[in-house]
Parts: structure tokens; C-alpha cells; sequence
């Protein structure tokens, strides 16, 4: 024991001689920059280039655990962006050992992807826990951080947030189905059941348009040919119903956008291909396909009007709230929703219907840090705001129905602060234009009487424009009646 303990100081003098060493690695100017930020942002949150820099410092740095403060301070004032969530993630992911470290990678993602819609995320995401559940299972000694039921509920999530990307959704399906058939394969004789499942994961992708549906379906005829040989025929027949019903409304989407604009073709033969579109869908009932189409077709109205320099004639952006409306609800990218607001703000971002909109977004997806984050941006811009009163009121409400007594508490002393902050400067502008006003007065006074000054050797005043328009209401001097 007595070695042991003695072994113990002498590693934990080493680490502490190490962790010292890379203090005094660390330059005085880098450290004084950190506490500058730090000070800053304790002072105000709502700072974003601050927050990224301060993360990029203390990582350079290798100041972990105040990386994770940074980090965790940073969301709580703004959505990450996905390559700062997977920036984290990655750190994260690297340095977890124990069960509790894992688990926290877990939460991490769950956050990101709660956060943003993002193909590379969820990747991501399927692999590590993929990984994990692979490990428990060869190496019995690790604790079980992803057991079965966690990886196909996680499936079951990424189908639902990814499984209508058009473009890009294979990459998170592909990953399901890899897994799925290599635990067919491990079996000497696969179960019915599990056959079963696998037979239904596929014909319901092929049910689903996407850029490699004829990828799918080869790999679906594979499947078939070895695990359900005998219904080989029947299988096949009620496949290819399926699938041909998807490749129609795949002709239907992907050329509307490519061939009547890539082509330049007039807007009316443009209008009849969407009318021809939107005719062959009527028949399937499938929102999302329907809500694609439109998406397109908005799109393109878009860039024409772009095109022809009409985009700048449009201040409420109708035409981009209009595809935020179809990507939020109907097709449920939330990170693409969250794009095209981005992608406006700088236009928008003096209306307060724009700050409610884009809360009431957010909390429709359930996000309501994200919408409390954003009417914290707004309220600390309220004094270039079109309407500050109606932002403040928006957001005590939405307190009431979502927040907590002391969120509201928050919220009710930030509007009050703000509410004085647009009332100086309303006093202050309204001071200056007294005064503008006075001054101007004064100058026209003067203008006038210095007009009215005769000048020497002339009998009669000279007349301003506006007297001589008004000349037949001025009384005649005896002067004027004698000429």
C-alpha cells in the first residue's frame, strides 16, 4: 500500500507539473485576452464573435473545463451552428472513457440534433452509437453505454427527421440498413422475424422518393434473392408497384426545378409543368411530396425575381417567409427553415414582426430556449426596432405559456430595462428635432426680415416668390396708386 500511495503523489506531481507547464506555455497576451472576454461576457451574453472567440482561445489553449463552461455559456445565449456542435461533439468524443463521459456525448447530440436538422450530425450521431453498441457487445467487461432498444429508437428518430431529404437522406438511411444486414449475416440462420423487419425498412424506403431510390431497389432485389428466395416473384411484383409509383413523382420533382429554369424557359411553360406536377400528385396522399413541389416552384420565382432586380422591391420578404413556412412545417427541416431566416435578417431585422415570427417558429418545434434566445437578441436591439412595445409584450406572453416564474421574472426586468433604454433615445430624438425645428424657424424669420429691409435708392420692397403669387392680397401704398 505504502508503494502505491507513494506512486500516487508522485503521478499526481507529475500532472500537476505538466497542467503548470502549459500555463506558462500560454503567452500573457492570450491570457489577458481571455479574461478580457470573459469579463465582457459575464457583463453581456449577447455577443456571438465574442463567444466564438473565447472558444477558440481556451482550445487553443487547452484550457478544458473552462471550454466546456464557454461552451455551455455560449448556448445558452445563441443556437450553435452545426460546425460548432460538431467541433464539441468531436472533443468530447475523444476524451470520454467512462460510462458517464459517453453518456454525455449521447446528450450532446441529442442537443444538436434537436437544434438543427443536419444529415452530417446525425451521421455522425448513428456511428458513434453504433460503435458503442458494437463494443458492449464483443467486449462484455465495458459497461453498456447503447443498448438494442436506444439504437432502434435512434433509428426510428433519424427515418422521421431525415427520411424525406430528397438528396441527401441515403446517407443516414444507408447506415440503418448496413447495420441491420450485418446482424442478418452474424446469424447462421436468421430469424423470421428479423427477416421480416429488414423486408419492411426497405419497402418502406422505396416508398419514399430520394436520389438513390434505384440503389435502394438493387439492394432491395439482393435482400430478397437471399433471405426470401422462395417469394422471390410475389416479392418483386408488389416492389415494383412501389417503386414505379416513386419514380413518377421523382420525374416530377427533380426536372420542374432543372428543365422550365435550367433551360430558360418561358414562365408560363414553367407554370404549366408545376400545374402538370401538382395534377399527378393530387393522387397520392403525401404532404410531404406535395409541399416539395411548392417548395420549387418558390424557389424559382425567387431567383427570377432575383434575376430581374424585383428581390429589393420586396422589404417583408414574402416570397423567403413563404419557403421557411413549407421547410418548418410540411417537410420539417428545421435547419434549412433556420438558414432562410438567417439569410434575411439583415433585411428584417428592425421589424418586430420578424423577431415574433421567427420565436413562433421555434416554438413550434419545441425549441423554447431557442425562442426565448431569440427574443433576448431582439430586446437588446429594441431601441432600433419599429415596434419595441409589441416584442416586449410577445415575449411576457409567451413566459406565461412556456417559461418558468423565474423566466419570466428575467424577462419582465430585461423589457422594463429596454423599455427606458427606447424611451431616452425617443426623448432624445424628440429634443433634437424641437430643436431642429427651432433653429430652422428661426433662420426663415430672419430670411424674412432681411427681406423686408428696404434698400437704399429703392422706392418699393422687392418681392419674394411667394409674395408675388400672393401680390393681389398685399394693400396697395399710395405710391403703387398714384403709378
Amino acid at each position: 500500500m505504502g508503494k502505491k500511495d507513494e506512486f500516487s503523489d508522485s503521478e499526481d506531481d507529475f500532472e500537476m507539473d505538466e497542467i503548470a507547464a502549459s500555463e506558462d506555455a500560454i503567452s500573457p497576451e492570450t491570457l489577458e485576452l481571455i479574461s478580457t472576454l470573459k469579463k465582457s461576457l459575464e457583463e453581456n451574453s449577447n455577443q456571438y464573435e465574442q463567444h466564438t472567440q473565447l472558444i477558440s482561445l481556451l482550445k487553443a489553449s487547452e484550457k478544458l473545463q473552462e471550454l466546456r463552461e464557454a461552451r455551455e455559456s455560449m448556448s445558452k445565449s445563441f443556437p450553435l451552428s452545426e460546425e460548432l456542435w460538431m467541433e464539441w461533439i468531436k472533443d468530447e468524443s475523444n476524451m470520454a472513457t467512462s460510462k458517464d463521459e459517453k453518456i454525455h456525448v449521447l446528450e450532446l447530440y441529442e442537443r444538436a440534433t434537436s437544434d438543427y436538422l443536419s444529415i452530417t450530425i446525425w451521421e455522425s450521431y448513428l456511428e458513434y452509437a453504433i460503435q458503442e453498441y458494437t463494443e458492449s457487445m464483443d467486449l462484455p467487461e465495458i459497461e453498456v453505454v447503447v443498448n438494442g432498444e436506444y439504437l432502434n429508437s435512434l433509428f426510428q428518430k433519424a427515418k422521421k427527421f431525415t427520411g424525406y431529404h430528397t438528396s441527401q437522406s441515403h446517407v443516414v438511411w444507408n447506415i440503418w440498413i448496413d447495420f441491420e444486414l450485418g446482424k442478418l449475416a452474424s446469424q447462421e440462420v436468421p430469424s423470421a422475424e428479423d427477416v421480416d423487419r429488414v423486408k419492411e425498412i426497405y419497402l418502406e424506403r422505396i416508398a419514399i422518393p430520394h436520389s438513390e431510390l434505384e440503389d435502394t431497389f438493387s439492394g432491395f432485389s439482393s435482400f430478397i434473392s437471399k433471405y426470401c428466395g422462395q417469394d422471390y416473384e410475389e416479392s418483386m411484383v408488389q416492389s415494383n408497384k412501389i417503386v414505379n409509383a416513386t419514380r413518377e413523382l421523382l420525374e416530377n420533382l427533380v426536372p420542374f426545378e432543372e428543365h422550365l429554369e435550367t433551360y430558360l424557359k418561358p414562365e408560363g411553360e414553367v407554370n404549366g409543368v408545376l400545374a402538370k406536377a401538382l395534377n399527378d400528385l393530387a393522387s397520392v396522399p403525401n404532404p410531404q411530396e406535395l409541399s416539395k413541389v411548392l417548395l420549387a416552384s418558390c424557389s424559382y420565382k425567387f431567383r427570377r425575381s432575383a434575376d430581374q432586380g424585383e428581390a429589393g422591391g420586396d422589404p417583408y420578404c414574402k416570397l423567403e417567409r413563404l419557403w421557411i413556412e413549407l421547410e418548418s412545417t410540411v417537410l420539417g427541416d428545421h435547419e434549412q427553415a433556420r438558414k432562410l431566416w438567417k439569410s434575411i435578417e439583415t433585411k428584417q431585422m428592425s421589424m418586430s414582426d420578424f423577431w415574433i415570427a421567427r420565436a413562433e417558429m421555434e416554438k413550434k418545434f419545441d425549441n423554447v430556449k431557442g425562442a426565448r434566445q431569440i427574443f433576448v437578441r431582439a430586446c437588446s436591439t429594441a431601441e432600433t426596432l419599429d415596434w419595441p412595445e409589441k416584442i416586449f409584450d410577445s415575449w411576457l406572453l409567451f413566459e406565461r405559456e412556456c417559461g418558468t416564474l423565474q423566466t419570466y421574472k428575467d424577462a419582465l426586468i430585461r423589457t422594463r430595462v429596454a423599455l427606458k433604454n427606447v424611451e431616452a433615445v425617443r426623448t432624445q430624438a424628440y429634443a433634437s428635432q424641437v430643436a431642429s425645428d427651432a433653429i430652422q424657424q428661426a433662420e426663415i424669420t430672419a430670411a424674412v426680415a432681411a427681406d423686408n429691409v428696404p434698400k437704399a435708392g429703392s422706392k418699393k420692397r422687392k418681392l419674394s416668390v411667394q409674395d408675388e403669387n400672393n401680390v393681389s392680397k398685399i394693400p396697395k401704398t399710395k405710391d403703387d396708386q398714384k403709378q
